[in-house]
Order: structure tokens, then sequence, then C-alpha cells
């Protein structure tokens, strides 16, 4: 229950991308391309940001607003809910409100927060799933399991 809301879906469509041409040119799918600018399939190991948003199972679309509060919601179009994901180090990424300017934090009970600034409890282990989602879980209060089966810090 401690990282409830940070086990989130990844968008699979950015709705705020622009529309295809209908000319009569051929349309190429866009090139993946690496921090550096070289193509790859690795780009979410660099340092480029990623626009996306944010979703649960149940549809919420994570917000954060400038005045620090986050929250859910299920209007698609929210500029709330619009993030940046950086990555600071292989498997571990910085999430960031594109409009707020805020970052994403969680705090040693599992709470989570806006941060103003950049700070450790800012830090994320991503995990890309097979299924084609992604989860977060915080890198700096990570929790696992012990053998009875309840959660130990």
């Amino acid at each position: 229950m401690v990282i409830i809301w940070i086990l989130f879906l990844t968008l699979l469509q950015e709705p705020w991308a622009p529309k295809k041409a209908t000319g009569a040119l051929p349309s190429y799918p866009r090139q993946r391309r690496d921090a550096g600018g070289r193509g790859g399939v690795y780009e979410h190991l660099g340092g480029a940001p990623r626009r996306r948003k944010l979703y649960c199972a149940t549809k919420y679309h994570l917000q954060i607003h400038p005045s620090g509060r986050i929250n859910g919601t299920l209007e698609k179009n929210s500029v709330y809910s619009i993030l940046e994901i950086t990555a600071v180090d292989v498997g571990i990424v910085a999430i960031k409100g594109l409009f707020s300017g805020r970052y994403l934090a969680m705090n040693k009970r599992g709470r989570l927060y806006a941060s103003e600034n950049y700070n450790a409890e800012c830090e994320f282990v991503e995990r890309i799933h097979e299924l084609g989602y992604n989860t977060y879980a915080s890198r700096l209060y990570r929790t696992v399991p012990n053998r009875a089966g309840t959660k130990r810090k």
C-alpha cells in the first residue's frame, strides 16, 4: 500500500503529438535516437527527457499541480498530467511536471509530494515489463517482502 500511486502504466500514445499529414509524400516511421542524437533503441538510458502521461489500471492520469498537490484525474487533456521523465542513471529516472515545474518525490513514509528542487527523494527505479507497461518505485525507500509476506524497509 506504500507505493500504490507509484505503480503506473505509461501512456501508449501521446494525445498532444501533432496529427500525421495526409500528403503525397510517403510517411516514414520516426527513427529513434539516443541522447547524443545517434540512432538507437536505448533512448530511455540517455539524459534526454521523454514527455509522457502516466496512468494506472483504473485509467487515472497522474497530475502534478503548481501548488504542489499530486492527484489523479480521469481527464485525458489535463496539462498538469504531462510529465517529463529523465534518466539520471541506468534504470533510475526523475519525473517532473512539464507545466508545474515540480518534481515527483516520495518521503520515507511512502507519501508522494511535489518538490520544487531535485533531491534524492525524486529518484525512482523504472522497471520495463514485457506486457508493455512500466512501474516506478522509490530508489531511496525500497521495500522488500520478507518470508512472512509483509513488507520491511
